[in-house]
């Protein structure tokens, strides 16, 4: 992650929160790092966070992701952290997220399912 010359993170952070929708989101227009993502997933099923490089929100099921972050479903919730220093999205950062892993799938999770963060610059 990037510091600043008094060893200070430089990344800026950015809430992931569900929606009843496949929660199509412009992180960032324009060149972009992504550092790290921390999710936790509340629903019965497993959920999958997608990324892609785009300056636009992703078209979902059309638009195929650079990355899927599959979160696993548990009795009690899962939590998962990436650290994916430095991911380059040339376009920008975008995400969705749904409740299968093919890059076809439109099926839409319900508000609440996955909450966490990203860090990017």
């Amino acid at each position: 992650m990037p510091l600043n010359a008094a060893g200070v993170s430089v990344a800026t952070s950015a809430r992931i929160a569900s929606a009843g929708s496949t929660n199509a989101t412009l992180v960032k227009a324009g060149p972009t790092q992504a550092y790290k993502i921390t999710v936790y997933n509340n629903a019965a099923y497993a959920v999958f966070l997608k990324l892609f490089n785009k300056a636009t929100a992703p078209t979902v099921g059309t638009d195929v992701p650079v990355a899927v972050i599959g979160v696993p479903a548990t009795a009690t919730g899962a939590s998962v952290t990436c650290d994916i220093d430095g991911l380059n999205f040339q376009l920008g950062l975008a995400y969705c997220i749904t409740k299968l892993i093919a890059d076809s799938d439109v099926t839409a999770v319900l508000a609440n399912d996955l909450q966490g963060f990203l860090q990017y610059q």
